[in-house]
């Protein structure tokens, strides 16, 4: 995982910088987003709903009642986040404003993957007395595979406008999820949704701004705030261990949101011109 600024809020991008045209089988494509590239997708999106419908069976087995509510929250997710990569195809470019690649790639299947298991989370939603530790393995699958986009985009010199926009919002939906499951399994305590809802107060006071003519800033890099967020990441994945004690559980969720939110404050000032840097 790698940060790049965006103006008006945090990108934390696993692809970005510089790639080879030519680095897709049959050389660059066109402007568009090539036919291969929807089918690959198409096939993705087969295949993750495929793998929903085995779950929801499964489930269905050990807890009935539970596989069908379930099976429709997630595959209506899935279908959220192949739609929306689908209508971003044409960001399936360097970064430097090159053309089109031929193929999706693996970086960007992986992101989808973790998409698809972000997805699977918001299923829980319909049955939050089943979560169990399902909760912890599917975030926690989310948080691990987070670093591995970006080394393979990066091995594979395949860094894209579409693997940054991807990657920023898969990781900011899957805290968002993931608090809110949290939450509502009573694992974590209420006042951890700011922590999933951040990014996103963050991004709406930025248009606010905006549109009010007021300026925004550039939001220079930060090592701090990458550390923050995967190490926010990570603790979330353990909180929702129904293992953990709910007294350490949530003593421990209110401890690390602290800083967390405190580096979004910051960030905050600015972008909005209230201090010259990021924290470190």
């Amino acid at each position: 995982m790698e940060e790049t600024p965006e103006k008006g809020g945090v990108t934390r991008a696993s692809e970005t910088g510089n790639a080879r045209p030519n680095d897709a089988p049959g050389g660059p494509a066109d402007d568009t987003a090539p036919p291969r590239t929807a089918r690959q997708l198409a096939a993705l999106a087969v295949g993750f709903l495929a793998c929903v419908a085995a779950l929801a069976v499964l489930a269905e087995r050990r807890a009935p009642g539970t596989g069908l509510p379930w099976a429709v929250l997630s595959g209506a997710g899935v279908a959220a986040v192949v739609g929306l990569a689908r209508r971003n195809l044409e960001r399936n470019r360097p970064p430097d404003g090159g053309r089109a690649f031929g193929t999706l790639g693996v970086a960007n299947a992986v992101t989808l993957f973790r998409g698809a298991l972000v997805a699977s989370l918001v299923g829980l939603l319909a049955v939050p007395s089943a979560t169990g530790w399902f909760a912890a393995f599917l975030y926690g699958a989310v948080a691990a595979l987070d670093p591995l986009d970006g080394a393979i985009a990066r091995a594979r010199e395949r860094r894209t406008l579409l693997g940054a926009w991807l990657d920023m919002n898969v990781d900011a939906a899957g805290l968002l999820v993931a608090a809110v499951v949290g939450v509502a399994s009573g694992l974590l305590p209420p006042w951890y949704l700011l922590v999933g809802a951040a990014r996103y107060l963050f991004v709406a006071g930025a248009r606010v701004r905006r549109r009010r003519g007021l300026p925004v800033f550039d939001l220079p890099h930060s090592a701090s705030r990458r550390v923050l967020a995967g190490g926010q990441m990570a603790v979330t994945a353990v909180l929702l261990a129904p293992a953990v004690p709910r007294g350490v559980a949530w003593t421990a969720a209110t401890a690390t949101m602290l800083p967390f939110l405190a580096n979004f404050l910051v960030d905050w000032f600015v972008v909005s011109g209230r201090r010259k840097r990021p924290l470190p």
